[in-house]
């Protein structure tokens, strides 16, 4: 699933980010190793970084 981040339709891309937050602490892990930049592609690690923030706004309370 992690490979949909880098899909050419942001709303797969996104899509794809949320099922993986979605999923906890596994999904959490694949979304931090793409927002690293190991998979060479920079859509699915912006994809992963905004999921991220996301994920962190809605635990601390602040969801957007």
């Amino acid at each position: 699933m992690g490979s949909l981040l880098g899909d050419p339709a942001w709303d797969v891309r996104k899509a794809a980010g949320e099922a993986l937050a979605a999923m906890g602490a596994p999904g959490t892990l694949v979304l931090r190793r793409w927002a690293a930049g190991t998979g060479g592609d920079e859509y699915a690690a912006d994809m992963a970084r905004q999921v991220l923030e996301l994920v962190a706004l809605r635990s601390a309370g602040r969801e957007r």
